[in-house]
């Protein structure tokens, strides 16, 4: 502790008047780098639990987001259309947004408009103040940039293969 180097020093000094150090009945003497090293101690363990908290709730809002992809796969396929790939673009530890993409065909027909409608009433349903999800559709083709995509922030990527049919 530094209070031991400042007795040393001190005790070099040639003290008139009979100063001396007083007897400490306990240990729970601090100085102000013992202060400054507790208030950073408490920082870093205060930062890391705060941190440990949103990675737990981003976890968690992951997952759920995953359950809300399955359900829109388990709608599509109602629909005779099978998606190909899925996007998450994670926006804030309680925003997502996920893309998925359908081929061409699919997309154009008429019957689609079905599916915004359901992801529209879907929606409304499973957002809330704690959590939203927004979906949204693009379809295959020489045009498709995974690429572009990743510069937009979709990070993960789900590939849906036969199994899922």
């Amino acid at each position: 502790m530094k209070t031991e180097t400042h007795k040393n020093l001190l005790s070099e000094i040639n003290l008139k008047d009979n100063w001396e150090f007083p007897e400490r009945k306990n240990n729970y003497t601090f100085n102000e780098d013992d202060v400054i090293d507790a208030y950073l101690k408490g920082k870093e363990d205060g930062i890391n639990s705060n941190f440990k908290a949103l990675i737990k709730v981003l976890n968690e809002n992951v997952q759920t987001t995953i359950m809300h992809r399955n359900e829109l796969n388990n709608y599509l396929l109602k629909k005779s259309i099978q998606p190909v790939y899925a996007f998450l673009k994670i926006i804030s530890v309680n925003m997502f947004e996920l893309l998925t993409v359908i081929p061409s065909d699919k997309l154009i027909d008429e019957k689609f408009f079905e599916v915004y409608d359901f992801v529209t009433d879907y929606e409304s349903k499973i957002n809330n103040e704690y959590y939203k999800l927004t979906f949204s559709f693009t379809k295959t083709g020489e045009s498709f940039d995974f690429n572009a995509l990743e510069s937009d922030g979709f990070y993960l990527k789900y590939e849906y293969n036969k199994s899922d049919k």
